[in-house]
């Protein structure tokens, strides 16, 4: 099966305190000296896209320097950030480098996305101010919504706010990878009202914003992830299963796993027939 895009979680270290995040704690990282190593392997793979996540990827030193080596190696480079690192040096050097980047907003409201993240509430106005100033600059923009019953009624307002800010809104279902996510039901919505009120939101922003939506059911086991140690993982719907280490097995190992579904993969990592498409 196909690798086509690979989630490399650079660190384990997060400023924020999102309730629903399914970031592995405690875990070291891998030296900046082990990244064109694992760059290579991933290459070698036949993937063509590093997607770089975290924790907070914006929280590693050096980051900029990984999103310039993934750039040398002809691999297209996105990130997915809180959005805490606006300021940083290092993240404006990254610009240089990085084809997308995705921020999460999960609310229309500075208090309520604040409560939700665990952040300060100032930390939304940010981010839309960024998308503000940065749509049409070269630098693809995603925004990720995980839609849960605290802001189910909530979304067409979240949209309003994203229009001419966003080239893509996706909207996602709660994806519970371990056994104590899967008891959280605070952030579940069952498959139908989630598709339901997804859908909907399609419809309504056609003409004005590029909607896509990731449900449970079409990104069952459609991760392939780097976790910050290296160790090779392949995730789906309550399971996490460790498939080997990069520096030791690449992704050959993930390349043949059973669980490991190329369709699934194909959605959850972006290739959706319109996901390129800039409105």
């Amino acid at each position: 099966m196909s690798i086509i895009s690979v989630c490399w979680n650079v660190t384990a270290l997060c400023n924020l305190n999102c309730g629903h995040c399914f970031r592995e704690r405690g875990i070291e990282s891998m030296k900046e000296e082990d990244w064109p190593k694992v760059v290579r392997c991933i290459a070698a793979a036949g993937a063509r896209r590093i997607c770089v996540g975290g924790g907070e990827p914006f929280l590693v030193s050096g980051i900029d320097r990984l999103f310039a080596l993934i750039k040398e190696n002809g691999l297209t480079s996105t990130t997915i950030t809180n959005g805490t690192c606006l300021e940083t040096s290092q993240f404006v050097r990254s610009l240089l480098s990085l084809d997308e980047i995705g921020f999460s907003v999960d609310a229309p409201s500075a208090e309520l996305h604040a409560r939700i993240r665990g952040a300060k509430p100032e930390l939304l106005k940010q981010i839309l101010a960024f998308l503000g100033r940065h749509i049409g600059s070269g630098v693809r923009l995603r925004v990720n919504t995980i839609v849960m019953p605290q802001n189910a009624d909530l979304l067409e307002e979240i949209g309003e706010l994203l229009v001419e800010r966003t080239d893509e809104w996706r909207l996602l279902q709660f994806f519970p990878n371990t056994d104590e996510l899967l008891g959280m039901k605070e952030f579940t919505l069952d498959d139908g009202e989630f598709l339901e009120r997804a859908e909907y939101i399609r419809r309504i922003f056609a003409e004005r914003l590029c909607v896509t939506v990731g449900s449970n059911a079409n990104m069952k086991a459609g991760y392939v992830i780097i976790a910050p140690d290296g160790t090779v993982q392949v995730t789906g719907i309550g399971y996490v299963k460790n498939v080997g280490h990069v520096l030791s097995n690449g992704l050959s190992l993930a390349a043949v796993d059973p669980l490991f579904d190329t369709e699934s993969h194909r959605f959850r990592q972006g290739h959706t027939p319109d996901l390129f498409s800039r409105r």
